[in-house]
């Protein structure tokens, strides 16, 4: 019951925040956000609605295939600041892990020019140490939407205080720690071995991934924090395309619609160089 014009607002379970729709006041569930449930951290919103306009616009620049009418046509919907669910991952995995690896040598010896290729198989002990990664732990948000809303920078973390959630919407978690692991430990299984490979590359010519690594992904901890996001739809044409800005750094992230015929007007053009740069490239072998 909003405590200002007493109307009662239904929410769902997970709303921790919300703005009354009969008196524009704001509500924080209390209850909600309480001992084991409170937040251990917020990133408050730096980017005001008035500079999601902009925001925007800095998103369409140097789209050339999006429809010239996008721009006058299009209308932003209404915008909601939302304090989205995170889990904050920290983790250091240690293990091993196996490539297999190649490199080549070619000298003369005497009348002859001889390659000799050499394969390896690569152990390399693995120590790393990841810090705060994001997991968004909201049902009701696209994963892959969220993900692209990075980076977030966490040095600007405040102690959790309800005061930050006036004149937004707030979320608890409806995922827990434990439910989201296995995806983060995915992640940190791939940073790692993206960064042990870089490592295994020198001086070979060619490092594969073997089925033999192994990375203990035990050790890690979660932290429960909210980051700021906005989120609205923009509608052209008969059609809605949803967006979403990282409310911190304004990055945007959404579909935009093509211009079809122009597409195919840059395939073709770009087809045509290709080919021509082919012919030109055969033509100058065929004068050797």
């Amino acid at each position: 019951v909003c405590k200002s014009c007493g109307a009662e607002v239904v929410a769902d379970p997970q709303t921790v925040a919300l703005v009354c729709p009969y008196c524009g006041s704001n509500i924080v569930l209390s209850d909600k956000i309480d001992g084991e449930l409170t937040p251990d951290g917020i990133i408050p919103f730096a980017i005001t609605p008035k500079k999601l306009p902009e925001a925007v616009r800095s998103f369409y620049k140097g789209k050339k295939l999006l429809p010239k009418s996008f721009f006058s046509d299009s209308s932003i919907g209404t915008v909601q600041g939302i304090y989205v669910p995170f889990w904050l991952y920290d983790s250091d995995p240690t293990g091993e892990m196996v490539f297999t690896g190649s490199r080549d040598r070619t000298y003369r010896d005497g009348d002859y020019v001889v390659t000799e290729h050499q394969n390896y198989e690569l152990h390399r002990k693995v120590t790393m140490s990841f810090r705060d990664i994001p997991t968004d732990a909201s049902e009701r948000m696209e994963d892959a939407l969220m993900d692209s809303l990075e980076p977030y920078d966490f040095s600007a973390l405040k102690s959790f205080n309800t005061d930050f959630l006036a004149g937004y919407v707030a979320d608890r978690w409806d995922k827990n720690a434990k439910e989201m692991k296995a995806r983060t430990d995915r992640r940190v299984y791939n940073s790692a071995v993206t960064i042990a490979l870089d490592r295994a590359t020198a001086g070979y010519s060619d490092v594969r991934t073997n089925l033999k690594s192994h990375l203990d992904l035990s050790h890690s901890s979660a932290r429960f924090v909210l980051l700021p996001v906005y989120v609205f739809d923009i509608k052209w044409n008969g059609e809605t395309y949803s967006f979403a800005v990282n409310g911190q750094t304004g990055k945007v992230v959404g579909t935009l619609p093509e211009d079809k015929a122009l597409a195919q007007k840059y395939f073709w053009k770009w087809w045509a160089i290709g080919t021509a740069a082919v012919m030109a490239a055969s033509w100058l072998l065929f004068l050797r």
